[in-house]
């Protein structure tokens, strides 16, 4: 349509051109289409202003011009009618639409896992000619991507992976234009039931606690409700639930017969349920051996030899399993040792009277069954016995070294032990033993499978009367160490005067103690020792002495008072332990000072620190007792400085003193009254 005024062809813009006419245009409408044929046609109609004037000087009749039709690109023909107008040139061209989409609603929701359809209609005028429309639906949001049937067409179903709002879009395009529509979807989810994974063991054992464990999940609708139950379905027996009743997907059950077990749990989320089943097979629990090591044993010396009947009840579990025995020793002196140690019934001997507690361990692969019996040896009839050991107290051991002794009665033994005579922490080792009057060489002490170093050297005898003891300190020195393994690692070394500053790690087959790193192990820089023969303070004496006008009073050791230091390479210092002054005139040694000097190197020195000096009483017994000795220094402090050193009490005097006791009290020299 052309209003009035428009610009057409060459018209001025108050006029239409129609041939070499200009009239005023009141109006001018043209309508356009296709004919049969497919050509494009259009009629028009123009309303002139009256008495409008043409070129020629002529004056329509009428104010409006009849209806004519037109071929588009062709000249306009002149309007038949009153006044006819003669025809304008110029081409008629219809214009293209952009394609129209309807669709009956925007909004849909669907339940999954249904489908949806989608409908939508489409309308074109078809321009530009020869180009089809293009029609496609695609997901423009969502938490995943719709599946649609057939994403080109109009009307398709679409199904949803996941619940949630959806916008889902379907485009048009002919070629020029693209017109879309969007539609929008909320995908309900489906309420799935809940997945339960079971962890449970296959096999059980009565009595004991079996862990029944589900893992429960769920989508949470259709509100957000889980509960999970345990229960029996079948068994021979029946069964405990710790927590009554059993909710929840964990819990702990026992059970109190043998045999096959159906356990069940069930998850609901309130609308649906999962039930799931687990077989179990429940055996009896194995029991520990029923042990009996036999009836306590009474001994008396000279019989030191019995035989002991032990046996044990099993009940067949583990299947195949054979029983295992082994006999021990877990209280008492030393000195135990039996025939067969790995039998039920065993001879065992004693080196020395004593109370002694054995033990029968039994073992069926899984548990170990004990039992205890007490057994005690008394010693032979007779009088107090005796006892003298001819060896040097503070003797210096190079080699293989006969032990001889005198021993008037009794069950004695010989024994030693690393460290000094009141080193109560270092067991004894037995050296030999019998029982009767003995006299010479009872044993060797092999200084070869022994650590360099200070050692203990006692004889006791036992009789009916009471227990005599001797001992005496022997220092071990020298590199006699036949088939014996040592080997050292140094990890550090700092090169200062005096004493090496050295970690060393070092293994030495001779040493049975527990080390650092395991047996026979130590450290290097705890592997400097330092031992005393004995409490530095005790067994001192005056020796008085008349000079005629003057009386010389001397303070002397009654027993060895030594000390050693061995450093990690087995070099042995040693000093002695003297009054300063030893001797002087007129009154006895009341406040000395005690020194050691060294006996093995001159340059040597140990020094008491915190001070030196003592008490003696004017006139002391024979063996007694210094007090105030200081701690010692003179090698590192981790190793060489020792506790105080003061008096060794008494026995208490309210309670009867053990053979033990009544051993270590005989071997320092002290007298022993019941």
């Amino acid at each position: 349509e052309y209003a009035a005024g428009d610009p057409v062809n060459n018209a001025d813009p108050d006029g239409l051109a129609l041939g070499r006419c200009v009239l005023p245009v009141v109006a001018l409408a043209s309508i356009c289409g296709p004919d049969a044929e497919g050509a494009l046609r259009c009629s028009a109609r123009a309303s002139l202003a009256a008495g409008a004037e043409l070129a020629e000087g002529g004056v329509p009749t009428s104010a409006e011009t009849d209806r004519t039709s037109f071929e588009g690109g062709t000249d306009l023909p002149e309007l038949e009618g009153t006044g006819g107008l003669p025809g304008f040139g110029g081409g008629v061209s219809a214009p293209n639409v952009a394609p129209a989409i309807s669709m009956p609603a925007t909004s849909y929701s669907v339940t999954l896992p249904n489908a949806l359809v989608l409908s939508a209609t489409v309308s074109d005028d078809g321009l530009p000619a020869g180009y089809p429309l293009q029609k496609l639906w695609y997901t423009k949001q969502g938490p995943a991507q719709a599946v649609f049937a057939d994403p080109t067409a109009v009307t398709t179903s679409v199904t949803f992976p996941l619940g949630g709002t959806y916008e889902l879009v379907l485009t048009v395009s002919d070629a020029e234009y693209v017109t879309t529509k969007t539609v929008t979807v909320t995908a309900i989810p489906q309420n799935m039931p809940p997945l339960v994974e079971l962890d449970v063991p296959a096999t059980a054992v009565v009595g004991e606690n079996v862990l029944l464990n589900a893992t429960v999940t769920d989508d949470g609708l259709p509100s957000g409700y889980l509960k999970s139950n345990w229960s029996m379905v079948s068994g021979p027996g029946t069964m405990k639930f710790w927590n009554e009743p059993p909710t929840g997907p964990a819990t702990f059950v026992t059970f109190d017969a043998a045999g096959t077990y159906v356990l069940q749990i069930q998850s609901t989320d309130g609308a649906l349920t999962t039930t799931k089943q687990v077989s179990i097979a429940v055996a009896l629990a194995n029991q520990a051996p029923v042990v009996s090591a036999g009836d306590d044993v009474t001994l008396v010396a000279p019989t030191m030899t019995t035989t002991l009947w032990g046996s044990a009840v099993d009940d067949g579990l583990p299947e195949g399993a054979t029983l295992s025995y082994q006999w021990s020793v877990a209280g008492g002196p030393e000195g135990v040792s039996f025939g067969s140690p790995a039998e039920p019934s065993t001879t065992v001997k004693f080196a020395q009277p004593g109370s002694y507690v054995l033990r029968l361990s039994v073992s069926d692969g899984e548990k170990v069954g004990t039992d205890e019996l007490n057994a005690t040896v008394e010693p032979p009839a007779g009088g107090m016995p005796a006892v003298s050991i001819d060896l040097p107290d503070d003797g210096t051991i190079t080699q293989p070294t006969d032990i001889s002794a005198s021993i008037g009665d009794g069950a004695w033994v010989v024994e030693m032990r690393r460290g000094g005579r009141d080193d109560v922490d270092t067991p004894w080792t037995i050296l030999a033993s019998a029982v009767g009057a003995a006299s010479g060489v009872l044993t060797t002490f092999d200084p070869t499978l022994r650590l360099n170093g200070l050692y203990t050297i006692r004889v006791s005898s036992e009789t009916s009367a009471g227990i005599a003891a001797t001992s005496v300190a022997a220092v071990v020195e020298g590199r006699m160490k036949v088939g014996n393994c040592s080997r050292t690692f140094m990890d550090l070394d700092v090169p200062v005067t005096g004493l090496p500053i050295q970690l060393l790690r070092t293994y030495d087959s001779r040493d049975r103690e527990r080390g650092d790193f395991g047996a026979g192990w130590t450290l290097g820089i705890r592997n400097v020792r330092v031992e005393k023969s004995g409490v530095t303070g005790r067994h001192w004496y005056h020796s008085v002495q008349d000079l005629g006008y003057f009386t010389q009073y001397c303070l002397i050791p009654s027993k060895a008072a030594a000390v050693t230091v061995t450093l990690p390479g087995g070099k042995v210092y040693r000093f002695r332990a003297k009054s300063e002054p030893e001797c002087q005139l007129l009154e006895p040694i009341t406040t000395p000072d005690i020194v050691w000097t060294s006996e093995s190197y001159p340059d040597a020195k140990l020094v008491a620190a915190g001070g030196s000096s003592v008490f003696a009483p004017a006139n002391p017994p024979r063996g007694h007792r210094l007090s105030n000795i200081g701690h010692l220094h003179g090698c590192r402090r981790d190793t060489a400085e020792q506790n105080p050193e003061r008096p060794v009490d008494s026995v208490d005097a309210r309670r009867p003193a053990s053979r033990h006791e009544r051993r270590e009290l005989l071997a320092q020299g002290q007298v022993l009254q019941e």
